[in-house]
């Protein structure tokens, strides 16, 4: 499932590829910004925004080449991916799927992007790509980077640990789900950090963050996220193995591989006896309820 590192990882191949290039192909296949031609503008960098992918182009070369001038935005959502190879080489996935293909030229013949199955896709103005994450909270992954006027979402913990303490009542395990207060973390590491830390995601946050566990479950969900990002598959255990990658993560009914309990899934209202319980982040979660209490 994408999530905070899967994107950085793919915003880190397509810059180390394409930026400083000039475009001699951008092919957008979503009727909105069909008509959208970029070819001649220089790729400036890529990066990423918590779970958000922007390409910073330049404007029209000789003369505008280092301003920025649009920005290619996209969202994996569940089923999106980015490859990034050589012009030329055969696609592994179906045409059919690709939603973008972007093009440079270089002396090694150049590079191919093309975006697949992206659940968003957008040609902005630096100013429309500014709006469109300036609601979200820290990013897990990010640093800051002097000199770049619109980027957000750079990593700040306190701003992180205000942001989630104001959603003391909240279930823990919704309130990390929640990009506007930290991003990057989706169902797969919402699972597993709370796993690792020993928290029921039932409990409310200000239940958690009274236990001293706030600010631990923050710092090892970025340490974890951080590690992630350097491999192609990402695991928890430390055990490179299909089915021993993750502790509790999609093994619901399935023995908890530290204690033996029954691992135990459903979404958090439900869980929590309250099946009226309404919150857009509480999808289903995956806990031991021996080792989480």
């Amino acid at each position: 499932m994408p999530e905070g590192d899967t994107v950085h990882r793919a915003a880190a191949r397509i810059h180390e590829a394409m930026a400083g290039y000039v475009l001699t192909r951008t092919d957008f296949r979503v009727p909105k910004f069909a008509t959208v031609d970029l070819t001649g503008r220089r790729i400036l960098q890529a990066r990423a925004v918590g779970k958000h992918l922007f390409i910073d182009v330049g404007g029209s070369v000789p003369t505008t080449a280092d301003a920025l001038s649009s920005v290619i935005h996209s969202h994996l959502k569940m089923e999106g991916k980015w490859f990034v190879h050589e012009v030329g080489r055969k696609w592994t996935f179906p045409a059919f799927l690709a939603r973008v293909v972007l093009r440079t030229s270089g002396d090694d013949g150049g590079a191919e992007a093309v975006g697949v199955e992206l659940g968003e896709l957008n040609v902005f103005s630096p100013e429309e790509a500014a709006a469109r994450v300036e609601h979200i909270g820290p990013d897990l992954l990010g640093e800051p980077r002097p000199g770049e006027s619109f980027r957000v979402g750079d990593w700040s913990g306190a701003e992180a640990l205000g942001r989630i303490r104001g959603e003391g009542d909240r279930a823990i395990g919704a309130a990390i789900l929640d990009q506007r207060l930290v991003a990057g973390i989706g169902n797969e590491y919402r699972s597993e950090l709370l796993f690792l830390r020993g928290i029921d995601p039932r409990h409310t946050v200000r239940e958690v963050d009274a236990a001293g566990g706030l600010e631990p479950l923050l710092m090892l969900a970025r340490k974890t996220m951080a590690i992630n990002v350097r491999r192609q598959i990402r695991m928890f255990t430390g055990v490179d193995k299909r089915r021993a990658r993750h502790w509790v993560y999609g093994r619901g009914g399935e023995p908890c591989m530290r204690c033996g309990t029954m691992v135990i899934a459903g979404e958090l209202g439900e869980l929590a006896g309250d099946s009226g319980a309404a919150d857009r982040f509480a999808r289903t979660v995956f806990y031991c309820p021996n080792c989480q209490r």
